[in-house]
């Protein structure tokens, strides 16, 4: 009989206590039946440690780790649980999103047929509160994966993945530095990586689902948007400078994408009352003037940033396909 490999799950948790069960379960329910779920808390101050525990206490293939390290984060809780993996392959489950019953078996079909991958990548559905109500699907495009990254134009999540360990080691997992976009990092940085390997199954069934919480509260949104230029600038500092370094010089315009969908999400925050007109020129302005911005701006990009945000001011988003259009062309420039 053959061997079935053991599959590490790793789940970080957050305050999750509403979600966290019925995640939980999505795995225990799995036909594939070698795998080990990793839970490492992030200090929640909810009751999730006492559910995880619950789920621990009747079965040994749940684990669960307080995050003791200094650093906070999604990230680091991830790292952890690389740490104590002992799988040949990973998976990562945020604590709000679900596996199909078949998702492991379906990927270790498929990863093992493919002996050369360090990774493969798989369709994955969206819900908001049960499997079946949404019909948005996140299906990997055939190609330009990379470009797709550098442009933040994502072409998968972070569960759509099944990952040889030894690859992520590789990689030394995720950069806790990054105050966002952490998952955006990894992935990049992966096909960056010389010799990388992967290969995306689209065609196949979705196997997995990400939750569309419409309920998620954003605390303070100045500090969110704040962190979020933040973590905008890191990675686009970080990949300017690897990309120059490896010889791909050509790569770094699409960058500018990202640089695009900042702003994008700041104009929609003004929009939305979140901040003020003041808060927001402030905000471009340090988007702009950032030292990861002044790497791939000059000042005619600049000025045509600014005739953007004049334009959708006026409502120009509104026309089918503006944003994906001036998108498109800004990288080009």
């Amino acid at each position: 009989m053959q061997r079935e490999e053991l599959v590490s799950i790793i789940m970080p948790n957050y305050n999750k206590a509403k979600f966290i069960a019925e995640s939980i379960e999505s795995v225990i329910k799995q036909t594939y039946s070698n795998w080990e779920l990793i839970i490492v808390d992030d200090i929640s101050t909810d009751n999730s440690l006492e559910i995880i525990q619950s789920f621990s206490k009747v079965s040994t293939k749940i684990s669960f780790h307080i995050r003791k390290s200094k650093k906070k984060g999604g990230s680091a809780c991830r790292n952890i649980g690389i740490d104590k993996t002992k799988g040949e392959y990973i998976v990562f489950l945020d604590s709000d999103d679900l596996l199909e019953t078949f998702c492991l078996q379906q990927r270790i079909n498929i990863i093992k047929q493919y002996n050369e991958l360090d990774f493969a990548v798989f369709p994955i559905g969206t819900f908001y509160k049960k499997i079946g109500d949404s019909t948005s699907y996140w299906i990997p495009p055939k190609s330009n994966h990379l470009k797709k990254f550098l442009a933040h134009e994502l072409p998968w999540h972070t569960s759509s993945v099944i990952w040889r360990k030894r690859f992520i080691e590789k990689l030394k997992g995720f950069n806790e530095n990054f105050i966002r976009l952490q998952d955006v990092e990894l992935h990049t940085k992966a096909l960056l990586e010389n010799n990388c390997s992967y290969k995306v199954f689209r065609a196949l069934k979705s196997d997995a689902y990400y939750r569309i919480d419409l309920n998620r509260i954003i605390d303070n949104p100045k500090i969110f948007l704040q962190k979020w230029i933040i973590g905008t600038n890191q990675y686009l500092e970080f990949f300017t400078n690897k990309l120059i370094s490896s010889q791909k010089y050509k790569l770094t315009k699409y960058l500018k994408g990202s640089i695009i969908s900042m702003l994008n999400q700041l104009l929609y925050q003004n929009r939305i009352n979140h901040i003020s007109k003041s808060e927001l020129m402030s905000a471009i302005e340090e988007l702009i003037q950032s030292d990861g911005s002044k790497l791939l701006l000059n000042n005619f990009h600049k000025k045509i940033l600014i005739l953007y945000c004049q334009l959708y001011q006026k409502k120009f988003y509104l026309i089918k396909g503006f944003n994906f259009t001036f998108k498109y062309f800004f990288i080009r420039l």
